[in-house]
């Protein structure tokens, strides 16, 4: 049985989905009920700093917006270029880059990622408003440069017809 490409991305949602449901179901069942709280309270401790009302919660939100946001538009360009200079095992001519200068853009952009990513999973693991909204907060820049990359390119999309008939034209003409 043959499978579109769209057709393998529809069932890498499906399942990507059918998981989160699950793991989903198992928190809000056996997870302790302060990281199930939503909003501030006097028990709601971040990094040290008691968050017991409104306001420090909404500037908790804003710092979490500004740290997640910025970090997902450097990362979300950054890497692509960073990556694939570096793992692409077709690419054996670098350009854009010393061997040196690679290697420490490489590792610093990797290092800063995993410590970000490190403390703002202490973050996170507070409650579950702030892990969810630190996603939105993050798949928001996301949206924005996936937005930005795409309106850069032209699509033509081609009926699974046609990708057969152009396959069957270019064994033929060789």
């Amino acid at each position: 049985m043959y499978l579109t490409i769209n057709k393998k991305i529809q069932i890498c949602i499906t399942v990507n989905f059918s998981l989160l449901v699950i793991i989903a179901a198992f928190v809000f069942n056996y997870a302790d009920s302060k990281m199930l709280r939503v909003g501030y309270s006097k028990d709601l401790i971040v990094m040290g700093i008691v968050i017991d009302t409104s306001t420090k919660y909404l500037f908790l939100h804003i710092c979490i917006f500004f740290v997640e946001f910025w970090h997902s538009i450097i990362y979300e360009y950054a890497n692509p270029i960073m990556y694939f200079n570096v793992f692409d095992a077709d690419k054996k001519v670098i350009t854009d880059f010393g061997k040196t200068e690679l290697q420490i853009y490489a590792q610093s952009l990797w290092f800063l990622t995993t410590l970000k990513h490190g403390i703002m999973t202490l973050v996170a693991i507070q409650q579950i408003d702030i892990t969810l909204c630190k996603i939105v907060y993050s798949e928001i820049a996301i949206a924005i440069v996936i937005y930005n990359v795409l309106k850069n390119k032209h699509f033509v999309k081609n009926s699974f017809e046609d990708n057969i008939n152009l396959t069957e034209l270019t064994i033929q003409q060789t």
